[in-house]
């Protein structure tokens, strides 16, 4: 184990195990939660595995870079991601600043 161990990855998660689901769009996710058979049986059972009061969520981007022992391809390269995130973020914080300003009459 010390050849994984460096300062920044030092830290061991407290979960005992996760869950990955990977959804194309958030409406699938909702969609899935509202299903009436996934309320019916999924959501209670959920119960009886998980402690659903200390469990947490991670919601994020999903690419996939290397499949099957080879490079993607089709996909941008993590700098094109890194830049297409950081523009996304450069405008929705400049919404955020046009959202508050007063406009008088």
């Amino acid at each position: 184990m010390g050849r994984i161990f460096d300062p920044q990855f030092a830290n061991i998660s407290k979960v005992d195990c996760f869950i990955q689901a990977v959804f194309t769009h958030i409406e699938d996710w909702v969609a899935l939660k509202a299903d009436p058979y996934f309320k019916k049986y999924v959501t209670p059972d959920h119960e009886n595995f998980a402690n659903t009061k200390e469990s947490s969520m991670t919601i994020g981007y999903y690419e996939e870079f290397i499949t099957d022992n080879k490079v993607n391809e089709e996909v941008d390269s993590f700098e094109t991601v890194l830049k297409r995130r950081a523009k996304a973020l450069k405008e929705r914080e400049e919404r955020e600043k046009h959202k508050h300003v007063a406009v008088g009459c």
